[in-house]
């Protein structure tokens, strides 16, 4: 029996893994094994800790997460390394701060794509308060942190906003303890977290920061698909310190067909991000909807990895709304004026479609213009007709004849845009759609790139359409803004610009609803049509204000300034405190584009020996052909003319022909650029071309005197045949043989 149970327990301590092997040294078998416990998610990212001597985070300094120190794989000097520090993921951000009372290894840092912290550290909750007023969204975060170690530590926190957004204000708190950061500068908040006194430790500090994602360009165009993000930073927060944040920054909530349209974007998957509570507050607007639900003064949750879109809009009837403000922007003083309008009914139209279907409309635009012109028609009021053709060099007509809008074949934009040449000519679309005009309440809706070829046939173009009081309106697909002459153009002819690259883009994708709101500007009637903003005796003129949309002007260093509105005024006030307005983010992204779309330098990527063939294989014998048909066999013929060129976007943006030429000859060289196939190039690239043709010398005359061919003769070595006197007498006498005989 003993012996049963001896081998029963032997078998166990095998089959356990106990038993001391052969290959195994008598110390190291001896020693006792540790028992395994079930691994917990929840713990590997939240791990328990205690208050014993062998916690490492028990201590004193703050957890930083300074860039610069040493990565987490390599111990710091002076500490010993252990198996905790082999086990921290390498990173650039992570370091423990020197101090006296610090322990000898430091924590591992969690990097989420919300929240970066010592890994006790975790977000209990995130409350959102938005407040639409006056075409803006004044968003308030309010962020709440806990530790589960008594060890202070530093938070980074990266929160999504809309493109542009403006940071208004941060106040941190612990314990009732709070501080206004909104002017203090990262530096400062180095040293304060570098020099740790006791008073820096026990007041909390903090910077935050709109950080944008750096722009590549592409075609002469800026892109990026990353949101900015408000970059926070702020300490310490421990076991006995919760860390309070109260974010505030500004969005432009601008309003289109009664509607405005503001985004809380997602933070990411990130486990320690706290599920997020949002609450509108719309005094002057109605029914307030998240993601198309309607919201009833109730706040909804989302999830860090969700989104949502709230929507409301402005009641029907009421009476215009306008603002204008003056408050502190730094060092400066700003100033703000806004005016918006309630729909209205939308009135019929005979609407002339313009597709443009140039090269330069190649990519994404070529999509986004079939999404646009789909929801053009859509919208189209009750009794609308339509005409269509699509233009580039040439135009071709779609529909001649108006036809409802349910009734047209938009299958054209599918074609390729070679055939019609490499050109964006509205002179062309203006003679083919010029006669169609004639027909009551007519407008032409331009659907394009934002760009046209200018030449002086386009400024006659033009001028013959707001001579016949026909608007022309522009909706600009690329990402690219509208091209400031053509922006000038469409305004003098009573026409408006819509630039809408993004709701094209989401129309084409997913739902047309804030592409519908942008195109109902189209058919709105004007509500207002002298709008103007007064500043230090300058006037400025925003145009006509149109139902269910909104006039905005934002400025900096600025006296008195008024806002009128058909004959009211409204004076702009001083706000007390400082107040957030995003002109630097519009002037940054100003800035960026302009440097993405202008001077590139002399056709950069472009070698000039590909463009000087390029010309002297298609431009040259186009232009031959018109100087010989100008000629008409006219010897003393000799002109000169001179090609000046701009090349952007696979297409000619510019060109005029200068000389002293007659109006056919000139028509027929500004043609010759048509057949131009322009390769795709970053920038632009400007080109002067002389072209001349010489009047052909007379031919040598040479007079015949006697004895001439003689001496003609003895140059080629040649005898000359002098016939003899018999010779010629007898030369017209028939032959013998055909003489008659005598009778």
């Amino acid at each position: 029996m003993l012996r049963v149970r001896c081998a029963a327990t032997a078998i166990a301590l095998l089959s356990a893994g106990a038993w001391p092997q052969a290959s195994r040294s008598q110390d190291r078998s001896a020693r006792p094994q540790p028992q395994r416990q079930p691994s917990n998610p929840t713990k590997s990212v939240l791990p328990e800790t205690n208050e014993s001597s062998a916690d490492p985070i028990g201590t004193g300094g703050i957890q930083s997460l300074t860039i610069g120190a040493h990565s987490s794989d390599s111990a710091p000097s002076g500490s010993s390394a252990g198996p905790d520090s082999r086990r921290r993921p390498a990173s650039r951000l992570a370091r423990a701060v020197p101090v006296r009372d610090a322990p000898a290894s430091d924590i591992p840092i969690r990097h989420g794509s919300a929240l970066q912290a010592i890994a006790p550290v975790r977000e209990t909750a995130h409350d959102i308060v938005v407040r639409l007023e006056h075409g803006l969204a004044h968003i308030t975060a309010t962020l709440t942190f806990e530790s589960r170690t008594e060890r202070p530590a530093e938070i980074l926190y990266r929160l999504p906003v809309p493109e542009p957004a403006s940071l208004a204000s941060l106040r941190v708190c612990a314990n009732n303890i709070c501080r206004d950061v909104q002017t203090q500068s990262e530096p400062a908040y180095e040293r304060a977290l570098s020099e740790r006194s006791s008073k820096a430790v026990a007041s909390p500090f903090g910077f935050a920061a709109v950080v944008r994602p750096e722009h590549h360009h592409a075609g002469g165009r800026s892109q990026s698909k990353r949101a900015p993000v408000v970059r926070i930073r702020a300490a310490p927060v421990s076991r006995a310190r919760t860390l309070k944040l109260t974010a505030r920054y500004v969005v432009p909530a601008p309003v289109h067909g009664g509607i405005v349209r503001v985004g809380i974007l997602p933070r990411g998957m990130d486990p320690r991000a706290a599920q997020a509570t949002v609450r509108v507050v719309a005094p002057t607007l109605l029914a307030s909807a998240a993601d198309g639900e309607l919201l009833d003064d109730r706040p909804i949750s989302l999830d860090p990895w969700e989104g949502t879109e709230i929507t409301a809009r402005l009641p029907t009837g009421a009476p215009r709304r306008a603002a204008a403000e003056r408050f502190r922007c730094g060092s400066q003083t700003c100033a703000r004026a806004w005016v918006a309008a309630p729909p209205r009914r939308l009135k019929p139209a005979h609407i002339i479609l313009l597709l443009d279907v140039s090269p330069s409309m190649e990519g994404p635009a070529r999509h986004r213009a079939q999404a646009a012109a789909a929801g053009l028609l859509a919208i189209a009021p009750k009794g609308s007709t339509v005409q269509a053709l699509t233009f580039a060099a040439a135009a071709k007509p779609i529909a001649s004849e108006p036809t409802p809008p349910d009734h047209i074949r938009l299958d054209a934009l599918a074609k390729r845009s070679e055939s019609l040449g490499s050109a964006t000519r509205f002179e062309a679309a203006w003679n083919l759609a010029s006669p169609w005009a004639r027909r009551r309440a007519s407008q032409l809706v331009w659907i394009g790139d934002g760009g046209f070829t200018q030449s002086h046939a386009s400024r006659i173009a033009f001028a013959e359409a707001r001579e016949a009081q026909i608007p022309v309106h522009i909706v600009n697909v690329s990402d690219r803004k509208t091209t400031p002459a053509l922006r000038d153009r469409a305004a003098r002819s009573g026409g408006v610009v819509i630039d809408a690259p993004n709701e094209a883009e989401r129309a084409h994708r997913d739902s047309g609803g804030p592409l519908a709101e942008r195109l109902s500007l189209l058919f709105s009637p004007v509500v207002a049509r002298s709008v103007h903003v007064s500043s230090r005796g300058r006037r400025i003129d925003l145009g006509a204000l149109r139902a269910g949309e909104q006039k905005e002007w934002r400025g900096a260093n600025t006296g008195r300034v008024s806002l009128s509105v058909a004959r009211r005024s409204y004076h702009a006030r001083m706000r007390t405190g400082e107040r957030a307005v995003d002109l630097s983010a519009h002037d940054s992204t100003a800035r960026s584009l302009a440097k993405a779309q202008a001077p590139y330098g002399a056709g950069q990527g472009v070698p000039k020996e590909t463009v000087r063939s390029m010309l002297h294989h298609r431009i040259v014998p186009a232009a031959r052909d018109c100087f010989r048909r100008d000629r008409a066999g006219r010897s003393d013929y000799q002109v000169r003319a001179e090609y000046r060129l701009r090349m952007a976007d696979r297409e000619v943006s510019r060109v005029e022909v200068h000389g002293d030429l007659k109006p056919p000859l000139r028509q027929c060289l500004l043609r010759a650029v048509d057949g131009l196939h322009v390769p795709r190039f970053a920038g632009q690239i400007d080109v002067t071309y002389p072209l001349r043709t010489e009047a052909h010398p007379p031919p040598p005359r040479i007079e015949l005197v006697p004895g001439i061919a003689r001496a003609v003769d003895e140059v080629f070595g040649d005898e000359p045949n002098v016939p003899s006197r018999a010779s010629t007498q007898n030369a017209d006498a028939p032959p013998k043989s055909e003489m008659p005989r005598p009778q």
